[in-house]
C-alpha cells in the first residue's frame, strides 16, 4: 500500500507540483474508511446492545439508524468540517482538502508561492464557495441515503413484479432505475480515469461539474485576503491591544483555542486508534468463528452411536457374512441401522418385510410404500458401498 500511495497523481509532471495533488489510491482509501464507519458502528450496536437487550427503543434505534446516524450525526460533523476546513471528516484525517477549481494558471501561481514559502494560508479565491460546500455535503450525506432507500425500494418492486401487482409508475421505475445507476457508475469511472491521466483533479462527476478539485492539506484556510497595508495595521493594532481593556478577553479566547486544539489533537489520535482496534476486532471475530466451525466439523461424527445388537445373529457384526443369506457378502450395501449385507438381499428383505431391518427389527424411516408401484420403496434406505 505504501508503494501505491506514493505514486504520482499525474502521468506527466512538467511543473514538479504533483506532490500537492493526492493520488487516486488516497481518495479511494478515504472513501473506503468513510463507508466502513457506519457499518462497523451498526454491527457493534446490534451485537452488544440490541441483541442482548431487545426493547422497543433499541429496535427503533436499529430501524432508524440511517436517519439518526447518517443524516443527523454524520451530517452535522461533515458540515462542520466542510465549512471550517474545506474537507470532510475522513479526508481531514487523510490530509486531503478540496479547493475551488479556478484557472490552471492561477492555481499554479499560488502553488509556486506556497513552494517558495511566500504564502502561509490558502488564499480565499481557492477556497470553496457556499454552493460548492453544499454540493459536497449533499454528495456525502443525502445522495448515499437516497441511493440506499431507492435500492431497497427497487428490490421490493422486483419481488412484487412476480405477482403482477405493479402500477405503471412502479413498472417505469423498475425498468429505468438500473440504467440510471449504470450511467452514474460509468460517468464516475470516466472521471476517475481522466483524474489518473492528469486532465483534472476531481474524483466524482459532481465534483467535476461543480469545479471542485482535490488537494493535499498544505496550509490552513485564510478567510480574508490581507494586503500589505492591512498587515502593517494589524501589527500596530496588536501592540495597542496589549494595553486596552480587552486583554482578559483575548487571554480567555487564547485559552479556549488551546483547549480546542488539544481536543482536536486527541480526536485525531483516537480516530486511527479506533480504526486499528476495529480491524483487530474484525480479525478476532473471524478467527473465533473459524475455530468454532473447525471444531464442529472435526467432532461431527464422534457421537454417532453403534447399531443395537439383538439375539437374531450376535456374530453378524464381526463376520464378513451376510445376515440374510449367511454367505460371504457380495455387492455390499448398508441400510439405515448401520448393518452391511448383500445389496440384493437387503432390497428383497426390506420389500418383503415392509421396511423392517432384518437384524434389529426396527422400522426404517425412509422406507415408504409407493401406491403407484404397489410396493415398498427402499431406494433411500439402502446405500451401496465401494470396498
Amino acid at each position: 500500500m505504501s508503494f501505491y500511495s506514493n505514486l504520482p497523481s499525474v502521468q506527466n509532471d512538467s511543473n514538479g507540483l504533483s506532490s500537492y495533488y493526492p493520488t487516486l489510491f488516497e481518495l479511494l482509501s478515504s472513501q473506503e474508511i468513510d463507508d466502513l464507519l457506519p457499518a462497523s458502528l451498526r454491527y457493534i450496536l446490534t451485537k452488544y446492545w440490541i441483541t442482548n437487550y431487545p426493547s422497543k427503543f433499541s429496535i427503533s434505534v436499529n430501524n432508524y439508524f440511517d436517519e439518526w446516524f447518517s443524516i443527523l450525526l454524520k451530517g452535522s460533523i461533515e458540515w462542520y468540517h466542510i465549512n471550517k476546513y474545506n474537507s470532510t471528516f475522513v479526508d481531514k484525517y487523510y490530509g486531503l482538502q478540496k479547493i475551488n477549481k479556478v484557472q490552471d494558471e492561477t492555481v499554479q501561481t499560488y502553488l509556486d508561492l506556497i513552494s517558495q514559502g511566500k504564502i502561509s494560508a490558502w488564499p480565499k479565491s481557492l477556497q470553496l464557495k457556499k454552493s460548492q460546500k453544499l454540493i459536497i455535503w449533499l454528495e456525502k450525506i443525502i445522495l448515499p441515503y437516497l441511493k440506499s432507500k431507492l435500492d431497497d425500494y427497487h428490490k421490493r418492486l422486483i419481488n412484487l413484479s412476480h405477482f403482477n401487482n405493479l402500477t405503471n409508475i412502479q413498472k417505469w421505475i423498475l425498468k429505468v432505475y438500473p440504467y440510471v445507476r449504470r450511467l452514474l457508475l460509468l460517468l464516475n469511472v470516466i472521471v476517475k480515469l481522466t483524474f489518473v491521466s492528469g486532465i483534472h483533479n476531481s474524483s466524482t462527476i459532481l465534483e467535476y461539474l461543480a469545479h471542485i478539485s482535490n488537494m493535499r492539506t498544505l496550509l490552513p484556510l485564510n478567510h480574508t485576503d490581507i494586503t500589505k497595508s492591512e498587515i502593517s495595521n494589524n501589527i500596530l493594532l496588536q501592540k495597542k491591544i496589549k494595553f486596552n481593556n480587552f486583554t482578559i478577553l483575548h487571554g480567555f479566547n487564547k485559552i479556549i483555542s488551546s483547549l480546542w486544539n488539544g481536543f482536536a489533537f486527541t480526536g485525531s489520535q483516537a480516530f486511527p486508534t479506533f480504526m486499528f482496534m476495529l480491524k483487530v476486532y474484525q480479525w478476532w471475530v473471524n478467527q473465533d468463528l473459524t475455530n468454532k466451525l473447525q471444531k464442529a466439523i472435526n467432532s461431527i461424527d464422534k457421537e454417532i452411536p453403534k447399531p443395537p445388537l439383538t439375539d437374531y445373529d450376535p456374530d453378524v457384526t464381526s463376520t464378513n457374512r451376510c445376515a440374510i443369506c449367511h454367505n460371504e457378502i457380495q455387492n455390499p450395501s448398508m441400510i439405515e441401522t448401520g448393518y452391511v449385507m448383500c445389496y440384493p438381499c437387503a432390497v428383497t428383505s426390506l420389500k418383503g418385510h415392509e421396511g423392517v431391518c432384518p437384524v434389529s427389527g426396527q422400522k426404517l424411516i425412509h422406507c415408504k410404500f409407493d401406491k403407484t408401484l404397489n410396493e415398498w420403496d427402499v431406494s433411500r434406505s439402502v446405500r451401496k458401498l465401494l470396498i
